[in-house]
């Protein structure tokens, strides 16, 4: 079983932006904003719509899909 990484972080560094911003974009509450960035709180379509526009990106590049890679041959 895999995970899933929440990349938006990143994205608000390459972006320059920060939770307060996000907070605004997505019109919650700063601590509601940390909790989503770090992937703590679930985003709703609408805000990853919103996110995608933002950072013109697919919601795949704010999700990505990481494999375990226990018991892979090397």
């Amino acid at each position: 079983m895999g995970s899933i990484r929440v990349m938006l972080p990143q994205l608000m560094a390459e972006n320059g932006d920060s939770v307060s911003d996000l907070a605004r974009e997505l019109n919650v509450s700063w601590e509601t904003a940390k909790r989503k960035s770090l992937g703590e709180s679930s985003l709703t379509a609408g805000e990853l719509a919103k996110l995608c526009e933002r950072y013109g990106v697919q919601p795949g590049e704010i999700f990505v899909y990481r494999p375990d890679t226990a018991g892979a041959e090397a």
